[in-house]
């Protein structure tokens, strides 16, 4: 039933009934790679790597499972990964094609992904000069991803080259609007990080972008205590102290 619904491309029916496939012959190895087929159509690449991994595991020699391995770490930008897998697939099936053309993707775009953080950080800060933020993005999360086990222990390198990143990738969502995930990322960096200047200005405009007036307030006037002479902070600070006078609703005091 699963393959007579996957022919139809009915693909979310084809992957339960491979579900039920699984659950009834769970030593199958068709089972497993079928509904790893089904999940790549939907979209589904993380469970369609681990129903791959799980037919490989049942029968190493099949070309099968390690081809569809390959290509669910392919989307999951995992290149090197993903050659190693259809590499072993052609050993066991030399001469196929369609392993050929997919190992010789996986290979070109191993290139294409930065090898460090610190590469990721400066690639990442290209593409935000150019006004890719969206890639920018997508590099310092590359980067993030690649040194944060090292980034909690004691202060070094790579705690900063994290931090650094950090700090860029809140700028790259407050250029693309995403004030909550600029909040979370700056919180992140202050908790590694206290005096961290950027990170607190760039909370406190996400904060002003939400219209958490106060909170955008305290965070533009401990950036003037770091940093006295802050043009964007004391602006900020001025702008809103302005903005709540009026409604009665400014801090008590002078401003900062």
């Amino acid at each position: 039933r699963g393959n007579a619904l996957f022919v139809r491309r009915q693909f979310s029916e084809a992957e339960a009934w491979y579900g039920r496939a699984v659950e009834a012959e769970p030593g199958d190895r068709a089972g497993w790679a079928n509904r790893a087929a089904a999940r790549a159509a939907l979209g589904l690449w993380e469970g369609s790597l681990a129903d791959a991994e799980r037919a490989s595991e049942l029968d190493p020699e099949w070309a099968k499972a390690h081809y569809r391995a390959g290509l669910a770490l392919t989307q999951l930008g995992k290149p090197r990964e993903a050659a190693a897998r259809f590499r072993r697939a052609l050993e066991l099936d030399p001469g196929n094609r369609r392993l050929q053309e997919e190992l010789a993707r996986a290979e070109a775009a191993q290139g294409e992904v930065p090898g460090t953080a610190e590469e990721a950080l400066e690639r990442g800060n290209a593409s935000f000069r150019d006004g890719r933020y969206e890639d920018a993005v997508e590099l310092y999360t590359f980067g993030l991803d690649t040194c944060r086990g090292e980034a909690t222990e004691a202060a070094g390198e790579s705690r900063e080259t994290y931090l650094r990143i950090l700090v860029n990738r809140a700028e790259g969502y407050r250029q693309l609007g995403k004030n909550r995930a600029v909040i979370a990322d700056c919180t992140e960096a202050l908790e590694l990080d206290p005096k961290r200047v950027k990170a607190v200005l760039r909370r406190a405009l996400a904060c002003e972008n939400l219209e958490l007036f106060h909170e955008a307030m305290g965070g533009y006037r401990s950036t003037l205590e770091l940093d006295p002479k802050n043009m964007i902070a004391s602006q900020g600070y001025r702008r809103l102290w302005g903005a709540l006078r009026g409604t009665g609703r400014a801090p008590a005091g002078a401003m900062a």
